[in-house]
């Protein structure tokens, strides 16, 4: 068995700001009305909520989401 080294690479961050605050938004989906699915829902829209909260670099413009359609249908209105 060979060993080898592991390289660690690290994630590149925004080097320089933007000129301008970027505009950004979530897409969130569950693919049916079930009351576990509908928690899922909330759990991923609250996770999107706190994470543009305080950026500083962005506005953040909302969350949109779709439920109880499936990812492969084209006909998403929240899409």
């Amino acid at each position: 068995m060979m060993k080898g080294k592991i390289k660690r690479i690290h994630s590149k961050s925004l080097l320089v700001s933007p000129a301008k605050p970027l505009r950004v938004c979530a897409y969130v989906r569950v693919s049916t009305e079930h009351s576990a699915q509908l928690q899922s829902l909330a759990n991923q829209t609250d996770y999107y909520n706190n994470k543009f909260e305080d950026c500083s670099h962005c506005i953040f413009v909302g969350v949109f989401s779709d439920i109880g359609i499936s990812g492969a249908k084209e006909n998403r209105p929240g899409f």
